[in-house]
């Protein structure tokens, strides 16, 4: 028995399915609710810049300064990943006051096609 050219279609789409679905499951990195809660936990308004770069620094986040927004911003290289031929990664903003204490910060993942 020979498979038709559709059935042939019908079961690559079903295989490609079950590896997209194994490859999102298998993600156990750093999650934007995770890192949120972290963030919400350590940082408070306020807080010194010396706060501020410590906590970004205990979270593993590769950061520099952007002076023309007054924010620190960073990506966690640890939770660069791959959903399904799309490249992830969480991208962290951490705004601070004219006077350089803690205002507010940002979590997203970042999604591209690769």
């Amino acid at each position: 028995m020979t498979m038709k050219g559709s059935h042939v279609r019908t079961a690559a789409l079903f295989l490609s399915l079950i590896q997209v679905a194994a490859a999102c499951s298998s993600y156990h990195g750093p999650t934007v609710a995770g890192v949120s809660e972290r963030l919400t936990a350590e940082l408070h308004s306020g807080d010194p810049e010396y706060r501020v770069k410590a906590v970004l620094n205990g979270l593993g986040v590769s950061f520099c300064y952007n002076e023309f927004d007054n924010r620190f911003e960073g990506t966690i290289p640890e939770s660069r990943h791959t959903k399904g031929g799309i490249e992830g990664v969480i991208l962290v903003h951490a705004y601070l006051n004219a006077d350089g204490s803690f205002r507010r910060f940002t979590v997203e993942e970042i999604l591209t096609f690769i």
